[in-house]
């Protein structure tokens, strides 16, 4: 990385440092009960230089989270699947099922990570594909963006296993370019550990890396901490 480019990334670092203690100290004084708090948005401002975008130090006053994606892959020759984690956790203790459906047949597709067998557990929690660049394709399907939201319920209760869901829409185009592959999917899994969440990773495996202009939202969710 150049001089100017690493300056650069200390800046943008520098200023999002100081934007999070600001929105912090006014959490700290804010009534938000039963109301939606923007924690912390993350938005990739380099192309092809990051594959994992993480919300650390995760403030522990809201009931539940919620994040919204709309992210594509930068050098993937087709769709990525993204991978959360929490608590820097990357043992085999996940566990999730993935449903889609493609294009206008409503033809389902089902996946999962077997409760009971040799696949039992999983090292993440796939949350859905987000849109590549497959081979040949012109310049209409270069900007598309995946539409995701995700739920994570109670996330700081310490008495249960955390569960979470999600739902994502994207359009992605074949090699051919005959017409665009749709998506729709949902999911859903657990982290089999009851430890609250301070910590979430958002990764694309292998060398795949963000496209510039993907952003991940972070949100709080009510104000009031009650473990049922």
């Amino acid at each position: 990385m150049s001089f100017m480019k690493l300056l650069s990334e200390m800046v943008r670092k520098h200023n999002q440092l100081d934007k999070r203690v600001a929105r912090l100290e006014t959490l700290e004084f804010t009534s938000y009960v039963g109301g939606w708090v923007e924690i912390e948005t993350i938005t990739v401002d380099t192309a092809a230089t990051i594959g994992i975008i993480t919300f650390s130090d995760i403030p522990q006053i809201f009931l539940h989270l919620a994040v919204i994606i709309s992210a594509r892959c930068d050098n993937s020759t087709g769709a990525a699947i993204v991978r959360m984690t929490f608590n820097d956790d990357d043992g085999a203790n996940y566990w999730y099922d993935k449903h889609w459906f493609y294009g206008d047949t409503g033809a389902c597709v089902h996946r999962c990570i077997a409760l009971f067998g040799t696949l039992e557990f999983a090292n993440y929690i796939d949350i859905g594909d987000i849109p590549g660049i497959p081979f040949g394709v012109g310049a209409m399907y270069e900007d598309l963006f995946c539409s995701q939201n995700l739920w994570i319920p109670d996330y700081r209760c310490d008495e249960k296993k955390t569960s979470c869901h999600w739902d994502n829409e994207y359009v992605e185009a074949p090699g051919d370019e005959v017409g665009p592959f749709k998506y729709r999917q949902f999911g859903g899994g657990f982290w089999h550990d009851t430890d609250p969440i301070t910590k979430i990773d958002f990764d694309i495996p292998g060398a795949g890396t963000y496209a510039q202009n993907s952003k991940i939202s972070l949100y709080g969710i009510g104000g009031t901490f009650e473990c049922y």
